[in-house]
C-alpha cells in the first residue's frame, strides 16, 4: 500500500521539508515541496507544523491539500498503469504548485547540484570544525570544470541519476586517454562524483540504483623518503644562490615536523611559542583543522638561529618542488632507484630506474619525518604531530603492513632475551689476605 510523508531534512535549524512516497519496499521517493520550517515548530508526532502560529497552521492546510491531491493522482495513475517513480512526484508537485520544469532541472542536472554541494560547504560542520579549506573547494571546482568539459564532448547534460557503473567505466577511459592523468588523480575524480551523488540522495534527490557500484581506486605508489644521513648531506651542502639554501632550509624543517607543505610554507615566527621553558611550533591544519604542536627540534633551531629567529623566506609550492629537486642533486642524492616521473610529451607519470632526486618532491618532507621516527617515537605521539585520524591510516601512510608490526614486536622480544641472558662481569680488585 502506498503512503505519503513528509521530512524535514537540512544542516541547519531552517529545515526544507520533503515529500516521501513509498510504493513498497525498495521503492521510496522523496522531493523537495519547496517549504521550510524551523525545526522546533515541526511536530515529530503528528508530521506537521505545531499549530501555534496563523503561518503555520497555513503551512499544515496546504501540506494536507499536496497529500490528498498525491494520493488523488496516484490512484488515477496506478488505474493507468503508469509509471510510478521519482520524475513522476517531481512532475505532480509541478502540477499542482504550478511550477514549471526549471524547479527539476535545478535539483537534478549533476552539474547544477554540484555547485549547490559546493555552495553549502562553508557551513559543513565535520568532527567539530565548520567549513572547508579553500584548497578542498578549489579542488572540487577542478572536477566540476572536467565534468563541463565531458559534456560538451558528449554534447549532453548529466543528471544525477546517469552516474552509475556504465557512466564510470566512459568517464575514465575520457580522463585516462583524452586528459592523460594519472590513475590515481582519475580515482579522485570519481570519489568526488559518487560523494555529490550520495548528498543529493540525502537529499532526496533520485540517484540510480546502480550508484554503488561506482568505486573510488588508487594503485600503489613508490614512497620516497629520505634518511638522517642523506637529510644530513643535504643540510651540510654549501650552495651559492640564496635560492637553493632559503629551499633547502624550508625542506630540513619540513623533514623535522612532518606538515603538509601547505601549512609548512605558511610558518612564521608568530607561530612559535614557550611552554615550561621549551619553544614550540604551533599551527592549526589547514585541511583537517587540528592544531598541532611540535617540540623544535635542536637542527630546525639552528636553521632559526642563523634567520635571526626566523623562518626562511617566502616561496610558492610550485617554485618549493622545483628548487629542493636542485637541491638533493647538488647535494649528491643520486641513487638510482625505482618510481615515476612525469614524461612532458605524454604528459603521464612512467616508472623506471631515475636518481633519487628526480623523484623528491614536498611530500618526501612529511613522509621522511613519519618514517624516519616510526619505532623510536611511540606512534601515538607521531600522530599526534602528522595530524591523521587513526593509527591505521597513519601505517598505511607510512606504508607498514600488520607483517612488519609483527616483525618490529619479534625485534623488541630479541632484544630483550639478549639482555636478559647477559650475564654482569665480575672484577677482581682486590684479593683477601
Amino acid at each position: 500500500m502506498a503512503t505519503i510523508s513528509f521530512q524535514l531534512i537540512g544542516n541547519t535549524n531552517y529545515k526544507s521539508i520533503y515529500i516521501t512516497l513509498s510504493m513498497g519496499r525498495n521503492e521510496t521517493y522523496k522531493k523537495n515541496t519547496g517549504y521550510k520550517i524551523k525545526a522546533e515548530d515541526w511536530s515529530k508526532d503528528k508530521n506537521r507544523p505545531k499549530q501555534t502560529l496563523s503561518e503555520l497552521k497555513n503551512l499544515k492546510t496546504g501540506l494536507d491539500n499536496l497529500q490528498t491531491s498525491i494520493y488523488k493522482n496516484l490512484n488515477n495513475a496506478i488505474d493507468k498503469n503508469e509509471t510510478i517513480n521519482g520524475d513522476w512526484l517531481q512532475s505532480q508537485l509541478n502540477k499542482i504548485q504550478n511550477k514549471t520544469n526549471k524547479t527539476e532541472i535545478n535539483e537534478n542536472l549533476f552539474l547544477n547540484y554540484f555547485q549547490i554541494y559546493i555552495d553549502k560547504l562553508p557551513n559543513k560542520v565535520t568532527k567539530g570544525y565548520r567549513g572547508v579549506s579553500a584548497n578542498t573547494i578549489s579542488k572540487l571546482n577542478s572536477v566540476k570544470n572536467l565534468i563541463t568539459e565531458y559534456e560538451t564532448t558528449q554534447k549532453k547534460k548529466l543528471f544525477i541519476k546517469d552516474i552509475e557503473h556504465t557512466f564510470q567505466t566512459e568517464f575514465v577511459d575520457y580522463l585516462a586517454y583524452k586528459k592523460n592523468y594519472s590513475t590515481n588523480y582519475i580515482g579522485s575524480i570519481i570519489k568526488v562524483v559518487k560523494t555529490v551523488c550520495l548528498d543529493a540522495k540525502i537529499n532526496g534527490i533520485e540517484v540510480n540504483p546502480f550508484l554503488d557500484r561506482i568505486k573510488s581506486f588508487k594503485e600503489s605508489i613508490e614512497i620516497i623518503t629520505l634518511s638522517f644521513h642523506e637529510l644530513e648531506k643535504i643540510n651540510n651542502t654549501h650552495f651559492n644562490n640564496d635560492y637553493l639554501s632559503n629551499a633547502r632550509d624550508w625542506f630540513i624543517i619540513g623533514c623535522y615536523i612532518g606538515q603538509r607543505v601547505s601549512d609548512l610554507l605558511k610558518l612564521t615566527h608568530e607561530n612559535i611559542i614557550c611552554r615550561s621553558g621549551k619553544e614550540l611550533i604551533e599551527l592549526t591544519q589547514s585541511k583537517t583543522k587540528k592544531r598541532i604542536v611540535i617540540p623544535i627540534h635542536p637542527i630546525v633551531k639552528d636553521i632559526l638561529n642563523k634567520r635571526n629567529g626566523n623562518f626562511p623566506r617566502k616561496i610558492s609550492d610550485q617554485k618549493f618542488n622545483k628548487y629542493i629537486k636542485e637541491v638533493a642533486k647538488l647535494s649528491g642524492i643520486t641513487e638510482i632507484i625505482e618510481g615515476k616521473i612525469n614524461n612532458p610529451e605524454t604528459n603521464r607519470k612512467e616508472k623506471g630506474k631515475f636518481e633519487k632526486w628526480q623523484l623528491i618532491t614536498s611530500h618526501t618532507c612529511r613522509r621522511s619525518f613519519a618514517t624516519n621516527y616510526y619505532g623510536d617515537i611511540p606512534t601515538p605521539l607521531l600522530i599526534s604531530i602528522t595530524g591523521h585520524s587513526t593509527e591505521n591510516q597513519f601505517l598505511e601512510y607510512i606504508r607498514k603492513s600488520e607483517t612488519d608490526n609483527a616483525l618490529q614486536i619479534a625485534e623488541y622480544w630479541t632484544q630483550g632475551i639478549l639482555k636478559a641472558q647477559k650475564k654482569p662481569v665480575l672484577t677482581v680488585i682486590k684479593k683477601a689476605n
